[in-house]
């Protein structure tokens, strides 16, 4: 079953694109289990952003977010690196996916150079 995590992150005044950037670096890694994920930009809070990532099930979210609040190895100089740009903890919510459908998503959508 397929599973996911919504976490919505809230950064000091305009700090979101440098966070963004080192947030780049923490997706880049990559996780066991680890389907995708999405990012949606706020245009009303331009200090916030949502992620919705996809996992295999809840074990591989589960050590994810173990990796992500104890972190060692490849993931600890990222999230060290975020806390700066941060105005606190992320909320965080889990869900069971019941549907998921896109349409090539990916090669249509870029990053803003």
């Amino acid at each position: 079953m397929v599973v996911a995590r919504m976490t919505v992150w809230k950064y000091r005044s305009g700090q979101r694109e440098e966070a963004l950037e080192t947030l780049d670096k923490i997706m880049a890694i990559g996780m066991r289990g680890f389907r995708g994920d999405v990012i949606l930009l706020s245009e009303e809070d331009p200090d916030s952003e949502v992620i919705l990532t996809f996992w295999d099930d809840e074990d591989a979210m589960e050590a994810s977010a173990e990796q992500l609040y104890h972190p060692t190895g490849a993931l600890k100089e990222p999230l060290e690196e975020l806390e700066k740009y941060l105005t606190g903890p992320p909320e965080v919510k889990e869900f069971r996916v019941y549907s998921a459908r896109a349409r090539e998503v990916t090669p249509a959508i870029t990053r803003p150079a």
